[in-house]
């Protein structure tokens, strides 16, 4: 067997979980969702005999601990993705031997409702500067700009999908910094960062075809942003010289370039009314 997947369990005793792990060595896939039975034994019990485990998913274990997810990143070293989402009790110790030990990680998300303190830039800039990680979970995780900056240094291009949902340290400044490092970038979920305030660069992000995920308050102030450039654009057509103006060669040029900010403008509108029928990135916490 090489997959293993439990959903909601409830009634499946520890011990007999953790017996069964010995007889699993092949075992490449392991998850258990949303699993409040499943402690910390249970997972360094799978650990210890399924070395070659390459994904591992707890989302919503609550009784998971530092010391499970250590267990994980000592025997299993070739791990890929790591889904820890809505583990409180995992923090900096566990994501740290995990960046130290799992250089081909890829995916990592341990978004969280509750415990943001223990996850910081201690363990997050480990995972960026040590591993391959693409996609990166952080939802409602205490990290600030500095966390962003050197997420967005260290991985460039590698970085795809990101989620900084309910983080509220960043700032334009952790915008900026996706904007100017991270070409590649295809989601980025900003919802309920309410330090963001300049969507110049969000909307800079939108023309590169980037999924931005906002909550209502940040698609309202996008919104209105995009009608102040718009208003901006309509004004400079009227002026002499303009789009409609007889300015001669570089009036009619004037008017070409006016004519492609007002389409990109539009677009950018469009995309930001599409985002927001756009389902959540699995990425969210």
């Amino acid at each position: 067997m090489r997959k293993l997947v439990f959903y909601k369990l409830k009634t499946l005793g520890s011990p007999l979980l953790a017996n069964a792990a010995r007889w699993l060595p092949r075992l490449t896939f392991l998850e258990f969702y949303i699993c409040d039975i499943i402690t910390t034994p249970v997972i360094t019990a799978f650990a210890n005999s399924c070395p070659n485990l390459l994904v591992v998913k707890v989302p919503g274990c609550a009784n998971v601990t530092d010391e499970a997810i250590i267990a994980v990143a000592t025997h299993c070293r070739r791990l890929r993705h790591l889904d820890a989402r809505a583990c409180s009790l995992i923090g900096d110790r566990a994501v740290l031997q995990i960046a130290r030990n799992c250089p081909d990680l890829a995916h990592i998300n341990v978004g969280r409702i509750g415990g943001g303190d223990r996850i910081t830039y201690q363990s997050i800039s480990e995972v960026a500067r040590r591993t391959k990680v693409d996609t990166l979970g952080l939802a409602g995780c205490d990290i600030s700009d500095s966390t962003v900056l050197a997420i967005a240094m260290h991985r460039r291009s590698g970085l795809e999908r990101v989620s900084f949902n309910n983080c509220p340290r960043i700032t334009d400044r952790a915008v900026e910094a996706l904007v100017q490092y991270c070409p590649r970038m295809a989601v980025l979920e900003l919802k309920e960062c309410f330090c963001v305030t300049d969507f110049r660069l969000v909307w800079r992000l939108m023309q590169k075809r980037v999924l931005v995920e906002l909550c209502a308050a940040g698609r309202q102030r996008l919104e209105q942003f995009q009608r102040a450039e718009l208003a901006k654009i309509a004004a400079a057509q009227e002026r002499p010289g303009g789009a409609g103006g007889g300015g001669g060669g570089g009036g009619a040029a004037d008017g070409e370039s006016q004519r492609r900010r007002t389409g990109a403008a539009a677009a950018a509108a469009a995309a930001a009314a599409s985002a927001a029928k756009e389902p959540a990135p699995t990425s969210s916490a």
